[in-house]
């Protein structure tokens, strides 16, 4: 479920990268006092809670002119994945919330590094590994797949998945196994947020 940063337990003292996924609202774009360049503020919106973003000069710079298909990602209403990095700002006391990265949201399924399936033993159960299997041979992709089969006791047991079993969901394809009646649970782990490129400083006068 989000939240919001001020109800998660941070290090103030520390940086810390996050990714967003959500809907562009209120875009504002602006122009820096000190050297006259472009930077824009704008809102991440989910189905429950909403986050003010800052996207620097450095950031708009590069991501201003991408596109999803033919049109521009920076805009009201695009569906996007945001990576940034979160800092404290003492003078306000609140998170700020500082985007380095921007991409389309549909890039998501490219982004799960793992994907574990808990299934209910049975013969529906069968047919679900069949049908997974069949979808791991004709999609390549990153996502490593494994199958635990829930207990009495309300516990999972994991099956030891091979190190072929890789493939890649879309919405429609993650969408049939998750909602097949053999799986009573799905658990997605996603590569962590992109690191912010290093700074280039140049030559002192």
């Amino acid at each position: 479920m989000a939240t919001t940063p001020d109800r998660l337990n941070l290090n103030k003292e520390e940086r810390h990268l996050v990714r967003l996924c959500g809907i562009v609202s209120g875009l504002e774009k602006k122009i820096t006092k000190k050297d006259n360049r472009p930077w824009a503020l704008f809102t991440v919106a989910s189905r429950s809670v909403s986050f003010p973003v800052n996207l620097f000069s450095e950031a708009y710079e590069t991501i201003a002119g991408i596109k999803d298909g033919d049109v521009p990602l920076l805009m009201d209403g695009a569906h996007v994945i945001v990576d940034a990095r979160l800092i404290w700002r003492e003078e306000r006391s609140e998170w700020s919330i500082n985007a380095h990265a921007v991409s389309p949201l549909r890039r998501a399924p490219s982004l799960v590094k793992r994907i574990l399936f808990a299934l209910k033993p049975g013969p529906e159960a069968s047919e679900f590994m069949e049908k997974l299997v069949t979808h791991t041979r004709k999609v390549d992709g990153i996502t490593s797949v494994q199958i635990g089969f829930t207990q009495p006791d309300g516990r999972i047991l994991i099956a030891e998945a091979t190190s072929a079993m890789t493939t890649r969901f879309d919405a429609e394809s993650y969408g049939y196994f998750a909602k097949h009646p053999a799986c009573a649970g799905v658990q997605i782990e996603a590569l962590p947020p992109s690191q912010p490129p290093q700074r280039k400083f140049g030559p002192r006068g």
